[in-house]
């Protein structure tokens, strides 16, 4: 039998020790095309055999502008080609919706910390989003 005098349980979507809010679980979401997303793309799309950087690579500082403003996809030279993650939210825990390729435009309208939501829907870190 429960106590009487315990607490009531947060409402789903709240931490049970803290009552903070947190992330929908990471399912697998619908994958959206890249020209759905990104403003402009790159006149040559990825080879197919194209791999995600890396997500424990530590963001450098990113300088915060004014919103929104028009950012290109860049990564630095690697030893594989990068793409960049678009998911539902702003964060890891949040599915990926899309991917774009190194060179896409995208028109930044949010900024949450080191993510940004995309006019055209969508949120990635701005690690690899450079202001042009």
């Amino acid at each position: 039998m429960a106590d009487p005098n315990a607490p009531p349980p947060p409402p789903p979507g709240q931490d049970q020790g803290t009552g903070a809010p947190v992330a929908e679980p990471t399912a697998a979401a619908e994958q959206i095309p890249p020209e759905e997303i990104a403003d402009e793309l790159p006149e040559e799309p990825p080879p197919p055999d194209a791999v995600e950087a890396p997500e424990d690579v530590p963001p450098p500082t990113v300088k915060k502008a004014a919103l929104p403003y028009k950012g290109r996809v860049t990564f630095p030279a690697a030893p594989y080609v990068q793409v960049l993650a678009v998911r539902s939210g702003p964060g890891t825990d949040y599915p990926i919706i899309a991917r774009l390729p190194d060179g896409s435009v995208v028109t930044v309208v949010k900024e949450q910390g080191n993510w940004g939501s995309f006019k055209k829907g969508g949120w990635s870190s701005l690690t690899y989003v450079k202001k042009v």
